[in-house]
């Protein structure tokens, strides 16, 4: 720990690990990059999150969701390969890049989106979290609500068709 930080009487290990639930081996204030890339680098990034998660309570309750592994090739393959793009903060070498193929992005993202409510407990959790968040409302509001995250049950791509034939009615 740095001497800035134990002069001000801070543990900031200790304070990530009962506030946020992360647990961080070395904490230096000069050299954050490398403090931060055991929790948020590519293999990291959902283990931290779900260990946050697990801190998180609403009315009491912990929130009860866990994310999935994120496949990052899947979503890095989501567009077309460009070798030497041009890039305004590189000023030498080649840059390597991929050009976003976005409908292929939402389809991947929206993918991943239906999976974690169907990961584990999640689904049950989601529901009763929108259930207490109704609270008072009326049993019309409240089975709305049922049908439209019944829809989020089932295969991914027919949840995915389902959500865009909702939202086209809607949209007229």
């Amino acid at each position: 720990m740095n001497s800035v930080l134990k002069a001000a009487g801070l543990d900031v290990p200790k304070l990530l690990k009962d506030k946020v639930g992360l647990s961080v081996s070395k904490f230096d204030l000069y050299d954050l990059s490398g403090t931060l890339k055991p929790l948020v680098g590519a293999d990291n990034v959902v283990g931290t999150i779900n260990s946050v998660l697990k801190v998180i309570k609403i009315s009491g309750q912990p929130l009860g969701i866990e994310l999935p592994e994120i496949d990052w090739l899947k979503l890095a393959s989501c567009g077309e390969y460009q070798m030497n793009a041009t890039s305004q903060v590189a000023t030498y070498g080649g840059r390597i890049a991929v050009e976003a193929d976005e409908d292929e992005a939402l389809i991947t993202v929206l993918r991943f989106l239906v999976e974690t409510i169907n990961y584990k407990d999640n689904y049950d959790a989601v529901s009763s979290l929108v259930a207490g968040l109704l609270g008072g409302a009326s049993e019309t509001v409240a089975g709305v609500v049922d049908q439209v995250l019944g829809l989020l049950q089932g295969d991914t791509d027919e949840v995915i068709q389902s959500l865009v034939e909702l939202l086209q009615a809607l949209a007229g």
